[in-house]
């Protein structure tokens, strides 16, 4: 091999290599350039929605709002209709379409023999718990009173109480005797 066989090699080793260091050093800059236009993507998004508080603190926090704020001296009665109710500006179609069952249930609340307080948090979480779920249409089971001394309901007037008192409840009717007659309300909730 000659001398000038070698400094040919050479050469294009040098070349290669200052290519492809110009390579990495383009990639370096690419990425260097992604990243900042992420940053920058990132801190435009943050500035454009502003302050926020997370999901779950603002659903806990709103969960137990509701459980204080729910009454047990509040009286329905006048609000109702045979046992059901609509929210103001809400159509009576709403109901009639509720009774007939038109909404398919989509969880079930069941407060047996749960104390008031205990059924009064139950059924905070879960009209809470639905709303996150994006539910529409829950049973809320709140029994006859057989079990109860002298035999008479006790939670079924304080639930209907406590369902007005929602914001998020539209209606309510009573259920169907398959889906538990009298001791169940059928809840239009969102």
């Amino acid at each position: 091999m000659k001398l000038a066989d070698l400094k040919n090699i050479q050469t294009e080793l040098k070349e290669r290599l200052a290519r492809e260091a110009q390579q990495v050093r383009l990639a370096s800059e690419v990425a260097l350039q992604a990243k900042r236009d992420m940053a920058s993507s990132h801190d435009l998004f943050m500035r454009a929605i502003g302050k926020v508080t997370p999901l779950e603190k603002q659903l806990g926090q709103s969960s137990q709002k509701s459980q204080k704020l729910l009454s047990d001296n509040f009286d329905v009665t006048h609000l109702l209709d045979d046992s059901s109710y609509r929210r103001a500006g809400v159509g009576v179609d709403v109901t009639k379409r509720l009774q007939h069952g038109d909404w398919r249930i989509q969880s079930t609340c069941d407060l047996h023999d749960l104390t008031v307080d205990a059924a009064r948090r139950a059924l905070a979480s879960h009209i809470e718990h639905g709303l996150q779920q994006g539910h529409r249409c829950i049973r809320v089971v709140h029994g006859q009173g057989f079990g109860s001394k002298g035999g008479a309901p006790v939670l079924k007037a304080k639930v209907q109480s406590w369902l007005v008192q929602f914001e998020a409840v539209t209606a309510f009717v009573q259920a169907k005797p398959e889906q538990g007659g009298a001791g169940a309300l059928v809840v239009l909730i969102g």
